[in-house]
């Protein structure tokens, strides 16, 4: 074999092992909890993630939950190294709370506040931890399914995308906790449930919306405040002093 095509045979060689150890990586990454990036934006990157059942938010100013037909991560690029994304068993954690505290008990974690957007097909439950949380309901009546979020020194919103703000979204069965100094608030007119369910320790709920809630079930106890609009409050079924 001539010289020239002994070098073009190996690097030939070389290039395929390069791809194929590359190829490895992912895979092993992607199985670990890792993922793998596209770019759908010049300041943003899109990451798809592993279905899980349940997610956890720690630490996170500013995240939207939206109904998808796969599982994906949309976030700012150059993301603080503080940012972490894992599934460990069923659950998604998504993290951005770096350990520092301003207090003994270390409530007031330092958080980061990047815009985060997580599409999901279905999710079962969602835990916000000192975070500022986000749900989008679903375009289709039809798929509104059961769910529940706990919230621990956080807040959470209801609302429609910032493009579709007439369009009416449906959000089931919603069942939430609230303790610690949580927040719930309900501000859009297109927003649709067929049970909306809280449980406040300690927080508080305040209803701003004429979206439509078929049963509103409140339980609140002593330290928390409600807010009710009239119209909803035509439509609340129990209110009851947690113990």
């Amino acid at each position: 074999m001539k010289t020239s095509n002994k070098i073009l045979l190996g690097l030939f060689i070389a290039v395929l092992l390069m791809i194929t150890g590359i190829h490895v990586a992912l895979t092993q990454k992607y199985k670990n909890g890792g993922f793998v990036v596209s770019k759908p934006g010049q300041n943003r990157d899109s990451i798809t993630i592993r279905p899980a059942k349940f997610i956890k938010v720690i630490g996170l100013e500013n995240v939207s939950v939206i109904p998808s037909e796969s599982y994906r991560l949309e976030v700012a690029k150059n993301m603080p190294a503080s940012f972490k994304h894992y599934v460990s068993g069923d659950t998604l954690i998504i993290t951005g709370a770096n350990g520092i505290s301003s207090g003994k008990d270390q409530i007031n974690k330092v958080k980061i506040y990047q815009e985060i957007s997580l599409y999901l097909p279905q999710v079962t439950g969602i835990e916000a931890e000192n975070s500022n949380l986000s749900l989008v309901g679903d375009g289709d009546s039809a798929r509104g399914n059961q769910s529940r979020v706990a919230l621990v020194r956080s807040r959470l919103s209801f609302k429609n995308p910032f493009t579709e703000k007439e369009t009416d979204r449906y959000f089931g069965d919603v069942f939430v906790t609230a303790k610690e100094g949580s927040e719930i608030e309900l501000s859009s007119d297109k927003i649709n449930f067929n049970t909306l369910s809280f449980e406040l320790e300690k927080s508080i709920l305040r209803d701003l919306q004429t979206g439509q809630i078929r049963n509103l079930v409140v339980k609140a106890d002593d330290s928390s405040i409600v807010q009710v609009s009239g119209q909803n409050f035509k439509k609340l079924t129990a209110v009851a002093t947690a113990q």
